[in-house]
């Protein structure tokens, strides 16, 4: 009796084994799996394309200014690549990344202004204004991405906040009032981009104005949003094609410079409409304070030694300051997913896709477009300004690609890490689309203000 019950009990222990033992091994091969020898390749690819990277943003045309003083500022912004790159290997950083990379910004700011002020290549009061419009903006960028949600709150009538957007509209509305007049004196008369702008800010007035006292959606007030803006950038398009299809040389200033201009001023209305009724607007008028103070920073008359490295390292830390000033986080938490019903009442899997992914990476979007801009601040001739416009957007890329790197290193080194799931692993996801995108947008926007309208000029010429 004894023995027989011992055979039951033993039968019925290895029977609970057998069970843990396949459990176990489903539990393992349904749980993720690290081949590291993949990874191990795949990091020594990435590092291998970074070095031919390298090779490629300092060699690609005329380089930079031999002898003279080194740009303090390339140095500094150098050595802040390095720190922020070793930093994504910790998960207290990535927390806290938008904060440091704010101070970062900053300080580079600070340092380039007293290098330039230093040297006294320009007017004072011209450097110092610009630089307190980058450090204000910056500071309005940091307080509004922390405090985002409860600045987007729709659900309370407010009179006031109606009032401030109309004024805010209306101040916007003035200044494209001037700057229009201009745009007719540079482009002949070719302004209807402008004209398609105006009507998208004037319906993105309205339609912030009835979400925020009337609680309405606006959803064909957003719709005829998407449409002007869209058409300003057709319009845009349209006059360079009838520029470059003339044998004759475009415009430098007007092409290369308000040529970007044109598209940032057509995109935008979307972008402030995408990012809230009440934070876009100043969202938009931020960045472009932002940008518009670090070209005045360290885009100086005269040329030094570095100066484009330092521009570069200067516009990645911007673009991380309007992606966090954007009220965005590296996590899936952090997506805006209210942005993609923005003028949509059902669901359309492509079109809310691509209206969240352009609200995400709007920052990169407006860096992109700025590009030829900077790059007409350094350069003495259009010429000139292609080469150093690929320059910088390589330059651009190495940086973010060295971060990149090291965020997919961290992701490796913390493959058992309890956050794994919660930190690295969205960290190196967000890092990777964000770089493919930013290097998607800057070679766009090279090929639209150089490449193309090159070609369409030579095929001119040739039938001439």
């Amino acid at each position: 009796m004894k023995i027989s019950r011992a055979n039951r009990l033993l039968d019925s222990d290895e029977f609970v084994v057998e069970f843990m033992d396949d459990t176990a091994a489903t539990a393992r091969a349904k749980w993720a799996q690290f081949g590291l020898v993949r990874m191990t390749l795949g990091f020594i690819a990435l590092v291998g394309s970074l070095v031919v990277h390298a090779v490629l943003a300092y060699n690609v045309g005329v380089r930079d200014v031999k002898g003279g003083v080194v740009d303090i500022g390339a140095v500094v912004g150098v050595g802040m690549v390095v720190l922020v790159s070793l930093s994504r290997l910790s998960n207290s950083f990535i927390i806290a990344e938008r904060d440091v990379m704010q101070f970062f910004f900053a300080t580079f700011v600070t340092i380039s202004t007293c290098w330039t002020l230093r040297r006294k290549t320009c007017s004072e009061t011209r450097i110092l204004g610009d630089a307190g419009k980058a450090l204000f903006a910056n500071a309005i960028l940091s307080a509004l991405g922390a405090s985002w949600v409860k600045s987007d709150a729709t659900n309370v009538k407010s009179l006031t906040g109606a009032l401030a957007l109309l004024s805010a509209y209306s101040i916007i509305g003035v200044s494209f009032v001037e700057l229009r007049k201009n745009m007719f004196e540079r482009y002949n008369g070719r302004a209807r981009a402008f004209d398609c702008a105006s009507l998208a800010w004037l319906f993105a007035a309205l339609r912030s104005v009835a979400v925020t006292m009337f609680d309405s959606y606006g959803i064909w007030l957003a719709r005829l949003v998407y449409v002007f803006s869209a058409s300003g950038i057709i319009a845009h398009a349209l006059n360079q094609t009838n520029y470059a299809g003339k044998s004759v040389a475009l415009p430098s200033v007007s092409h290369v410079v308000h040529g970007p201009e044109f598209f940032l001023v057509s995109m935008a209305p979307t972008i402030a409409m995408l990012a809230g009724p009440i934070s876009g607007v100043i969202y938009v008028a931020s960045a472009y304070a932002l940008l518009r103070g670090l070209k005045g920073v360290v885009t100086e008359p005269k040329r030094s030694v570095g100066t484009e490295t330092a521009l570069a390292t200067g516009m990645w830390l911007a673009s991380s300051v309007l992606f966090f000033g954007g009220g965005h986080a590296c996590s899936f938490d952090g997506l805006h997913f209210a942005a993609a019903y923005t003028g949509f009442e059902k669901f359309h899997f492509y079109i809310m896709g691509f209206l969240l992914g352009f609200e995400t990476w709007s920052s990169e979007i407006m860096l992109a477009a700025s590009i030829p801009i900077f790059a007409r601040a350094i350069s003495t001739h259009r010429e000139s300004t292609e080469a150093t416009s690929t320059r910088l957007a390589l330059k651009i890329s190495l940086f973010r690609a060295i971060a990149v790197t090291f965020s997919t290193l961290c992701a490796a080194l913390h493959r058992r890490h309890l956050m794994v799931w919660a930190i690295f692993a969205p960290k190196f996801v967000f890092e990777s689309i964000g770089s493919s995108v930013a290097d998607a947008c800057a070679l766009l926007s090279i090929a639209l203000n150089f490449w193309i309208p090159r070609r369409l000029r030579a095929r001119a010429s040739k039938r001439d």
